[in-house]
């Protein structure tokens, strides 16, 4: 729902998810979906930038395995529906972490951690807003990457690799809440974010944050 956000600031959007909520597609879900992507990496590759700002409210403590942001394919008429997202933020405990597709040259179930992806711990940002950015381009080739800034920071570097299943449309932006195991929920999750905008080719991340991002040490690297 749209709501007054925690901090006073406005409205923004509240996924919230509980116990006994209704299942659909086999899991207990809230979330908001953006429009999926008509370019593709078909002989149209896809570069864009997902900006958004993330609250995690001062509670917030994943007692189950869930997933709070995804982009998922879309797939052809029928190639098999139920595969690994393009790429995932999951939380479980005090841990966020990053998980994209093992390959998506092949339609698996694996999932795989970027190269210096690390764990982020939610006790250090919880009760605060954050900016966060993905930037990539959508490929089945080997001209596809991403990168995630995550609170200003850039955490994932992954270049020169598929990162797109090779369907006709391209994958779609889902922020929000799910029950990852479709097990059922312990305690009620509430996530808030606002100030949502995608962006095309040609952009920085300066430009995009609004700020200039800070770069851990391990993760600036040349191209080969």
């Amino acid at each position: 729902e749209i709501a007054e956000t925690p901090t006073g600031e406005g409205p923004g959007h509240r996924n919230k998810v509980a116990p006994g909520d209704p299942i659909t597609y086999g899991a207990i879900r809230a979330s908001v979906a953006y429009g999926r992507e008509a370019a593709h990496n078909n002989g149209n590759a896809a570069e864009r930038w997902y900006r958004w700002d993330w609250y995690f409210p001062p509670d917030f403590y994943a007692e189950e395995l869930i997933s709070v942001m995804q982009f998922h394919d879309t797939p052809d008429s029928g190639a098999l529906p139920v595969i690994f997202p393009n790429f995932e933020f999951m939380a479980q405990g005090d841990d966020l972490w990053v998980w994209t597709p093992l390959s998506c040259v092949v339609r698996g179930q694996t999932p795989r951690y970027p190269p210096d992806a690390g764990i982020l711990k939610i006790s250090s940002i919880r009760g605060r807003w954050l900016r966060c950015a993905i930037h990539c381009n959508w490929s089945n080739a080997s001209d596809g990457y991403m990168e995630v800034y995550f609170d200003g920071t850039l955490i994932v570097r992954d270049w020169f690799r598929p990162n797109s299943y090779a369907d006709l449309i391209g994958p779609y932006w889902v922020v929000g809440i799910y029950d990852w195991t479709h097990g059922g929920l312990s305690r009620e999750y509430q996530l808030w974010h606002r100030n949502v905008k995608i962006y095309n080719s040609g952009h920085t991340a300066h430009e995009v944050l609004g700020v200039a991002p800070r770069n851990p040490e391990q993760l600036l690297v040349s191209a080969p």
